[in-house]
């Protein structure tokens, strides 16, 4: 939240009162819209970028803070051109401002250290909050030890919140004459640097000081005190910004424990998906942040393996270094690591069998919390998240012949032998007949299967008790696809007979004979015209 300052230079004491109304209507109005706004979400890998994200993520926006407004009263501060009116007009704007939960004390201070308002901004705290300081500054010395005495007092009781900011102006050099703390570097002053020390070690203490006006001012003092204190000189214009850097910090120093926790306790731990072994094998890795609230970005170098003896392997990070960024509680996409094994297994083997390798796997990688702008810049945390590598990687493969592929395999070489062989002896070995005989009376007859005896009760004629025998000659394997109409031949089986061909009679015998269109076999006293042309059968 913001408080804002109203434009413009002091003039008259109208027109300063003028100015001062409208500066704090509209600083209220402007602080009023930045408490209904909407609260920003993390952006979409879940990554909170804001303080007030942040704040929602860790669940700490409620978290009270403390602060101690300490606020020189001395004469000085109505001088002209005046300084108190302004700082009372910035303070109310403040007072608005600050969460409800916090605790608020108003210190104001000359020849002594007077509290003004020690409370919860709860609405009665609150409302009496904005009228602590006095209306008018008109004391008459500037005792500022005295003030950050009753300061640590309150900064320092039991029940103070573990986030405290100390806001102290002043105008005017330290003049307190009779006071422990006149002299800078007294025992008195002393005693105060160590109750300060004593309190940051147990509490996150920011400290704003302010010189008010442009004469010479003591604000320095504070550092004695408090050495790691924000001191500038500041013009009436610049309050609200000097406010509202005071109430930033106190919102962003909130988070600077949980943070710093989270990142010393919380890794990025390197996963890998399982590995099939190959001559080259492929990792495929990936980085699982165990941070639950904060984002982390990787700047990804390089990566080495090595076997399990240790030696390093050669390896090749596909597509090269880069850089992406993990929400918190989510892994990254895979990257994948090719890496050359040597020494696999090749040979031939009977049976079952596994080959496994080990390797050891080391991710180069420069790691950075998300929000950088916040938790980097802004907290100064200097812990970055831890990069834990993955443990040993195991890949496997599987290799041999099983006994069962092997059986398999002989029996199916066993029956494609068994289809060969009678496929050839059903349609190659032994070509069926083809054309047929003709009668004397003119019928033919084709023939029949892979061979005829005639006659037969399908062909029947007076053979005279003779019978003969007509078929094919089986083909050579070289042949066993030759389409041209297979050889004919005949031969003896019962009785005589005789072939007439090309118009010579011969007696048949028992072994083959070829014969040919138009032959005719004289079978008794039956004479047959072999016909291997188309005709068709009467």
């Amino acid at each position: 939240m913001r408080l804002n300052a109203p434009g413009g230079r002091w003039g008259s004491r109208h027109a300063r009162r003028a100015i001062r109304l409208l500066g704090g209507l509209f600083s209220l109005t402007m602080l009023l819209a930045c408490l209904g706004a909407p609260v920003a979400h993390a952006d979409e890998q879940g990554i909170p970028r804001t303080v007030d994200e942040l704040l929602d993520a860790y669940g700490i926006a409620d978290e009270p803070a403390d602060f101690v407004v300490v606020v020189d009263t001395s004469a000085s501060m109505m001088n002209e051109p005046p300084i108190y009116p302004a700082v009372q007009e910035v303070f109310q704007a403040f007072v608005q401002a600050i969460g409800d939960n916090d605790h608020l004390a108003v210190v104001t201070f000359d020849s002594d250290a007077v509290v003004r308002f020690n409370g919860t901004m709860d609405p009665p705290g609150r409302a009496a909050a904005m009228t602590a300081l006095p209306e008018v500054a008109d004391g008459q010395s500037t005792d500022i030890g005295a003030a950050l005495g009753a300061a640590l007092e309150r900064l320092s009781r039991p029940e103070g919140a573990q986030v405290q900011t100390l806001i102290f102006l002043t105008d005017g050099e330290i003049w307190a004459p009779g006071s422990p703390y006149e002299a800078r570097g007294s025992a008195a002053w002393n005693d105060l640097a160590a109750q300060a020390q004593q309190l940051s070690t147990s509490r996150t203490v920011q400290v704003f000081g302010a010189g008010l006006g442009a004469g010479a001012t003591d604000i320095g003092a504070i550092k004695d005190v408090f050495p790691y204190a924000k001191v500038v000189s500041l013009p009436n214009d610049q309050l609200y910004d000097f406010f509202n850097e005071a109430v930033q910090r106190a919102r962003i120093e909130k988070l600077r424990l949980p943070v710093t926790q989270e990142l010393q306790r919380n890794v990025v731990q390197v996963t890998a998906d399982p590995a099939t072994l190959d001559d080259t094998t492929t990792l495929s890795l990936r980085l699982e942040s165990k941070l639950p609230h904060l984002g982390t970005t990787v700047s990804l170098r390089g990566v080495t393996v090595s076997d399990d003896l240790g030696n390093q392997l050669q390896s090749t990070l596909v597509g090269g270094p880069r850089t992406f960024t993990i929400g918190p509680q989510q892994s990254s996409e895979p990257f994948k690591v090719q890496v050359e094994v040597p020494g696999l297994i090749h040979d031939f083997h009977l049976g079952d069998a596994t080959e496994s390798r080990r390797f050891q796997v080391s991710v180069d990688a420069t790691l950075e919390a998300e929000p950088a702008a916040i938790v980097t810049m802004e907290l100064g945390v200097d812990v970055v998240p831890q990069l834990s590598q993955a443990g040993i990687i195991r890949a496997d493969r599987a290799y041999g012949t099983p006994y069962w592929q092997v059986a398999a395999l002989i029996a199916l070489l066993v029956f494609i032998g068994w289809l060969v062989a009678w496929l050839y002896r059903r349609f190659i070995a032994f070509p069926k007949l083809r054309g047929g005989v003709e009668l004397p009376d003119g019928r033919i007859f084709p023939f029949q299967g892979k061979q005829e005896t005639l006659p037969n009760s399908r062909i029947d004629f007076n053979g005279g008790g003779s019978r003969v025998v007509i078929f094919t000659e089986p083909r050579k394997f070289k042949s066993a696809f030759n389409t041209r109409r297979p050889r004919l031949y005949v031969r003896i089986d019962q009785g005589t007979a005789k072939i007439d061909a090309y118009g010579s009679e011969e007696f048949l015998s028992e072994t083959r004979r070829l014969i040919d269109n138009n032959h005719q076999l004289i079978i008794g006293p039956t004479r047959l015209t072999v016909v291997t042309t188309s005709k068709k059968g009467k």
